[in-house]
């Protein structure tokens, strides 16, 4: 992980932030919530933590105005284990984010 890290801070580019949004059955807020992030984040990536409500669609209705960039589906389990926010972090790397040790 730390390789891609280096990787992308040799290209110089300038800072971008990624918000990441852990969310499970908050079809009722979500839109809020991603529209307030989108203020203070260059881009965000959105992780469903196994909803089983409409919150996927109120995601994709608001992606382009929000620059959500990634939407990550778990289909098991709940919470942001270490495999899941490795899988965003790298998500994010990938997307050029700024990152800080």
């Amino acid at each position: 992980m730390f390789s891609l890290i280096r990787k992308y801070r040799l290209r110089k580019l300038p800072p971008k932030i990624v918000g990441l949004m852990p969310a499970r059955n908050e079809g009722a807020r979500i839109q809020f919530a991603i529209k307030a992030l989108a203020q203070h984040t260059d881009a965000i990536i959105y992780l469903d933590d196994c909803s089983s409500d409409d919150t996927l669609a109120h995601v994709e209705h608001c992606r382009e105005e929000c620059r959500v960039k990634r939407i990550l589906t778990k289909v098991a389990g709940y919470g942001m284990n270490p495999p899941t926010a490795t899988g965003c972090f790298r998500q994010a790397v990938k997307l050029e984010a700024h990152t800080s040790s």
